[in-house]
C-alpha cells in the first residue's frame, strides 16, 4: 500500500479511507436526524 493517505490513491479509495468516509457520512447523518 503506498501513500495510504493519499485521496487520490485507488489503493487508498479502497481501502480504509473510503469505508471511514462512508461511516462517518453515515453517522453525521443520523446525527443530524
Amino acid at each position: 500500500m503506498t501513500s495510504s493517505g493519499d485521496p487520490s490513491s485507488p489503493s487508498a479509495w479502497r481501502g480504509g479511507w473510503w469505508n471511514t468516509n462512508r461511516t462517518m457520512t453515515a453517522v453525521s447523518i443520523a446525527v443530524s436526524e
